[in-house]
C-alpha cells in the first residue's frame, strides 16, 4: 500500500513539474501563442512528394539529393499587429528532425480569396505541401496565412497593404524561433525569403523591413517571382488594355483601399453598375478568384466608370496610395533574384525590370540583384520553375555559408 501511495505521489509531482514548465514556457513566449503538430513526414514521403514534379523539371533530382531529414509540421498561432492593434494570426511551420543548426526559410503565398485555402486550413494544398517538404532538406519552413485568413478571418484581409501585411510575416519568424527553442532544435543565423505573385511583393517588403528595422535576422538570399511590385505600373497596365483576364486582382485591391482609405476611394465612382454593388460581397472569403472573375467583366471599359477609366485612375490621390504600398529602394545588403514568366499577361514583365531598377538604386557593395526570365511561362505556370530554381540556389549558398 505504501508503495502505491509513493508511486501516486511521484506521478502527481511529475505532473506538477510538467505543468510548471509548460506555464513557464508560455510566460516566456513573446509572439508564439500556441502550436499543434498536424502531420509528420518521413524522408521517403518527402521524396515521393518531390517526385510529383519530376515531369515538369529534370532539376528535381538535384533537389531530391538534398532530402535528409524526417519533418514535423505544425499549425501555429501567434501575436502580430493589424492597424496598430494586437491580433492572433496563424500559419504553418515545418521543422526538420535534426540536432544540427539549420536556417529558416519563409514562404509568402500568392493571392487567395478563400478562407478554406489559407495555408493553415489547407496544408494538403500541393503548393503548401511542397514548401513544407523543403524542411526535409534542412530548413525550418514558415508560411504565414496573412491577416484575414486562418484564425483572423474576422478581419478584412489587407490585400496589397504594406504596413498591415509585413508585420504578420516578421512575427511569424519570431514564432518559428520560439517553437524551435521549445522543441530543443537549433537554427543558425541565416534566413531565406521566397514568394510568388502577391507573395513576391510581400517578400520584398519583408526584406526591406528586416534590413532596415532590425538586426535580429540575417537574410542570406531572397527569391521573388511574378510580383506586382509597382502598383502604379500595374494599374496603368490594366487600364491600357481592352481586356484583362483576371479582374479579381484589381477589384480586390480597390475594394481593400476603399475599406482602408474610404475618404479617397469610392466603389460607386470606380466600378460601373452592377459591379459597384457586387464587389464588396464577392470578397467575403467564400468566393474563389475564378468565381469572382465570372461575376465581373474582363472588358476594362465595361468594368469601370467612364470617369475612372478616362481620367480618375491617374489622379494624384490614387497614385499616392499606390506608391505608399509599392516596394521602395533602400540600401540592400543581400542577394536577390527576381523571376518572371515571359508570357505573363496578368502581371507584365516590365514589373520585374522596374523592381530591379528600384532595388539597385541604393544597393550596397555586398548586395546583388539578378533577373531571370522564364521563357514560355505564363503567370500561373512560372511559379513551379521559379521555386525549383530558387531552392537549388538556396541549397548551394547554404552549403557555402
Amino acid at each position: 500500500m505504501k508503495t502505491k501511495v509513493t508511486i501516486i505521489l511521484l506521478f502527481l509531482l511529475a505532473v506538477l513539474i510538467s505543468c510548471k514548465k509548460d506555464n513557464q514556457e508560455s510566460a516566456n513566449r513573446l509572439k508564439l501563442v500556441d502550436y499543434k503538430k498536424i502531420d509528420s513526414k518521413s524522408i521517403q514521403q518527402s521524396s515521393d512528394m518531390i517526385n510529383i514534379f519530376s515531369l515538369y523539371s529534370s532539376k528535381i533530382n538535384d533537389i531530391k539529393s538534398e532530402i535528409k531529414y524526417n519533418i514535423d509540421i505544425y499549425k501555429v498561432t501567434y501575436k502580430t499587429t493589424y492597424h496598430g492593434k494586437t491580433i492572433t494570426a496563424s500559419g504553418l511551420i515545418s521543422v526538420p528532425q535534426t540536432d544540427e543548426e539549420v536556417p529558416v526559410l519563409s514562404f509568402q503565398n500568392f493571392t487567395n480569396t478563400l478562407y478554406s485555402e489559407a495555408p493553415s486550413k489547407s496544408p494538403n494544398n500541393i503548393v503548401y505541401q511542397s514548401m513544407t517538404t523543403i524542411a526535409s532538406m534542412g530548413y525550418v519552413v514558415a508560411i504565414a496565412d496573412y491577416p484575414g485568413f486562418g484564425t483572423s478571418e474576422y478581419i478584412k484581409h489587407p490585400y496589397m497593404l504594406k504596413n498591415e501585411t509585413t508585420p504578420s510575416v516578421i512575427d511569424m519568424l519570431y514564432a518559428a524561433e520560439e517553437i524551435v527553442k521549445e522543441q530543443k532544435k537549433h537554427i543558425n543565423n541565416n534566413l531565406y525569403l521566397i514568394g510568388y505573385s502577391q507573395g513576391a511583393w510581400a517578400t520584398i517588403n519583408t526584406l526591406q523591413y528586416l534590413e532596415t528595422q532590425t538586426d535580429h535576422f540575417k537574410v542570406k538570399c531572397t527569391a521573388a517571382g511574378g510580383g506586382p511590385y509597382n502598383l502604379n505600373i500595374m494599374l496603368d497596365y490594366i487600364m491600357s488594355n481592352n481586356e484583362y483576364s483576371e479582374p479579381y486582382y484589381i477589384a480586390n485591391l480597390l475594394n481593400t483601399y476603399t475599406n482602408n482609405y474610404n475618404h479617397n476611394f469610392n466603389l460607386n465612382t470606380i466600378f460601373r453598375s452592377p459591379y459597384n454593388r457586387k464587389v464588396p460581397s464577392l470578397f467575403d472569403g467564400y468566393h474563389s478568384g475564378n468565381q469572382i472573375n465570372r461575376d465581373l467583366s474582363t472588358n476594362v471599359k465595361s468594368l469601370f466608370t467612364d470617369s475612372f477609366y478616362k481620367k480618375n485612375y491617374k489622379d494624384s490621390y490614387i497614385k499616392k496610395y499606390l506608391t505608399r504600398n509599392s516596394i521602395e529602394d533602400w540600401e540592400l545588403h543581400s542577394a536577390i533574384k527576381l523571376y518572371h514568366g515571359a508570357e505573363d499577361i496578368n502581371i507584365p514583365l516590365k514589373m520585374m525590370f522596374d523592381a530591379e531598377h528600384t532595388l539597385k538604386k541604393s544597393s550596397s557593395d555586398n548586395s546583388s540583384v539578378a533577373t531571370v526570365i522564364l521563357e514560355g511561362e505564363s503567370h500561373n505556370s512560372a511559379m513551379l520553375p521559379m521555386i525549383i530554381d530558387a531552392i537549388l540556389w538556396f541549397n548551394s549558398t547554404k552549403h557555402n555559408s
